[in-house]
């Protein structure tokens, strides 16, 4: 959820009264590409069914590595898996494996690169306060 500005790195308190956002921010290369960031993920939202509707189940919780990942799906076979590093240190190789897992090419939304999952298993690096978000071909 956004709140008036946020999506380009507006900070304001919190209120129903409008406020005026600082526009000027956006001539800041940091700044614009949080926005292109977040619009990035509102057009993945709006785009992808798995990410529509109710359906979530936690497919790994490491608490050790403070790894977290997620399988979003519908009922069509559209199916996003989202695996984050919680922690501000890399956290290496990650292995998924299991059920929840379809053999097939997958497609990693932010870096834009296809994996491979054989045998219900996924391999990648998540660098530091990394996430990455899978979405089944």
């Amino acid at each position: 959820m956004l709140w008036m500005g946020q999506e380009f790195g507006f900070a304001s308190d919190k209120s129903l009264e409008p406020r005026p956002l600082n526009w000027d921010l956006l001539k800041n290369d940091r700044n614009l590409d949080l926005l292109k960031f977040n619009q990035g993920l509102i057009h993945l939202r709006r785009e992808t069914p798995a990410l529509q509707g109710e359906t979530f189940e936690v497919v790994l919780k490491d608490d050790a590595r403070k790894i977290l990942a997620y399988k979003r799906w519908n009922g069509e076979g559209n199916v996003v898996l989202v695996v984050a590093n919680l922690q501000d240190k890399p956290a290496g190789e990650v292995i998924l494996q299991g059920p929840f897992l379809q053999d097939g090419v997958w497609h990693e939304f932010f870096r834009n690169y296809d994996v491979t999952v054989k045998d219900g298993r996924l391999a990648d690096q998540l660098g530091e306060s990394e996430v990455k978000i899978f979405i089944r071909k």
